[in-house]
């Protein structure tokens, strides 16, 4: 019988949801990870991490220490991540592309004691960046390293091996061996003592308004997202999901990982993208689920060997980084059943001519004439990659911006683009003439020839003319009365703000 998840706001721990999936289904697969000839039950990972969490605490670390992993989706982050949680420490994950600069301000900043690394990725050599900051490790002893440019930073464990590990860097095999000297009861009386409240995983932003922060984040925050998204992928027991995007990115910690978690859903890693192999892990995992950003499923539909996997059994996944207009919308219509999710992406390289219209916009009132090749109506001012579309807009004060992206194609908008990327701290408020900006509380959009019309990324079957309009003490908006009998009354609901 299938495990059905449920709806309500739970309050496990990562261990406590671990040691249930571990129970109820000991023997289903938990990690998979082909590249590194893995694969460990529930039962197997269970017992796994709390090895290592014996070792961590050998190593000396303790309830609220901060433990850094940083590696590419190797098997090692997982077994880092469930252990360090058992015992109650606080994981902080570390860009996979840090320089040394980066590196020192988050290990700084995070008042990290213990980092997990790989020797690299790419042409980025962890181990000169570490070996940079830290000399005594190519003095000292492992238990003896200090620096006093990060005082906290007390163990260097790394992943795998290499001959250029210097003398005070640690293996993470080590780990096991140093278990050991510490009694089972250790992690099972600091597993009992653990709060859903209390801080788990510590997530650094990307920056663009200054240096990254921390983001603390909790057993409650992580482990209910993971079960809300998880449940809108209707993911249970017998799908298989295949984590390609960054585990240290919350796409793959929480939107990934996490959503397995809640749904006893088999995790299958890989440790970075190449799309050939990830058609070929795809096909023999019999993966139903992927989650990914457009370039990389653009990469294997583009593949010369697509059309010779087996894709049959995937069904549902994530997709983010990049919005979709109604054209690129009703474009993957045809390709749906053969691809599912991935169509939409195909259809965006058949749209850079969009349709040009004549739109007269009737804005609390007032008549305005012009053309584009859609209107925008939003409530919230930044996109993806915090960029800043108008130059401020706040969501709770009763007003909305139409925007008319005016040009002819979507080249023309590539100015309007770079103004917005530039505009991160909202300081200059000039955007250039393609896009034009009218801020308002109710604006009947009408075009010729007819637009057709989106709502918050899907096509609703009506074009324009469609008429938006802020709906009191709110901070949503109704597109249309069509709109209403489409999504139902109850969006429209207002929401009181005090």
């Amino acid at each position: 019988m299938a495990f059905v998840p449920t709806l309500d706001l739970h309050e496990h721990t990562l261990p406590r949801l671990l040691r249930r999936n571990a129970e109820r289904l000991p023997d289903n697969d938990c990690i998979v990870a082909p590249e590194f000839g893995v694969c460990w039950s529930w039962k197997e990972f269970d017992r796994r991490t709390s090895e290592v969490a014996r070792g961590m605490y050998a190593m000396g670390i303790r309830k609220g220490d901060h433990v850094a992993i940083w590696s590419t989706n190797t098997p090692e982050w997982m077994l880092t991540m469930f252990a360090s949680a058992k015992l109650g420490a606080i994981l902080v994950t570390v860009n996979t592309n840090y320089k040394q600069f980066e590196l020192n301000y988050l290990l700084n900043q995070s008042d990290t004691k213990m980092l997990v690394m790989t020797a690299g990725v790419k042409n980025n050599d962890y181990i000169s960046h570490i070996t940079g900051l830290v000399p005594a490790l190519t003095t000292e002893q492992p238990d003896n390293i200090s620096c006093k440019q990060l005082p906290f930073l007390k163990r260097v464990l790394l992943i795998g091996d290499s001959e250029r590990r210097p003398m005070g860097m640690s293996r993470f095999d080590d780990l096991y061996e140093a278990a050991k000297s510490v009694p089972e009861s250790v992690v099972e009386e600091s597993i009992a003592g653990l709060d859903t409240h209390e801080t788990i995983n510590m997530q650094y932003t990307s920056g663009t308004t200054g240096f990254p922060k921390g983001v603390m984040l909790t057993h409650y925050n992580i482990t209910n997202n993971g079960q809300f998204l998880g449940d809108c992928m209707k993911l249970t027991e017998e799908d298989r999901l295949l984590i390609v995007v960054p585990l240290f990115h919350c796409f793959g910690c929480v939107l990934g990982v996490m959503s397995c978690l809640t749904h006893c859903t088999t995790i299958v890693l890989m440790d970075h993208y190449n799309p050939l192999r990830e058609m070929q892990i795809l096909q023999d995992q019999r993966c139903t689920a992927v989650h990914g950003v457009p370039t990389m499923f653009i990469g294997m539909l583009e593949h010369p060997e697509f059309d010779r996997f087996d894709f049959s059994r995937l069904r549902t996944g994530i997709m983010a980084g990049a919005g979709y207009d109604a054209a690129i919308m009703e474009g993957a219509e045809p390709s749906k059943r053969l691809l599912g999710p991935m169509a939409y992406f195909t259809a965006a390289f058949a749209n850079f001519a969009p349709q040009f219209s004549r739109i007269t916009l009737t804005i609390d009132g007032k008549t305005v004439e012009t053309q584009g090749v859609g209107v925008l109506a939003i409530n919230f001012s930044k996109l993806q990659f915090d960029i800043s579309l108008v130059h401020e807009n706040l969501p709770r004060d009763g007003m909305f911006d139409i925007v008319v992206m005016n040009t002819h194609d979507a080249v023309g908008l590539i100015p309007a683009i770079l103004s917005c990327m530039l505009d991160r701290a909202g300081e200059f408020p000039a955007r250039p003439d393609v896009m034009e900006v009218f801020r308002c509380r109710e604006c009947t959009v009408v075009a010729d020839p007819p637009l057709d019309v989106q709502y918050d990324g899907e096509v609703t079957g009506t074009t324009t003319p469609f008429t938006v309009r802020m709906l009191p003490e709110a901070a949503r908006f109704v597109v249309s009365e069509e709109c209403l009998k489409l999504f139902g009354e109850e969006s429209a609901s207002p929401l009181n703000l005090d």
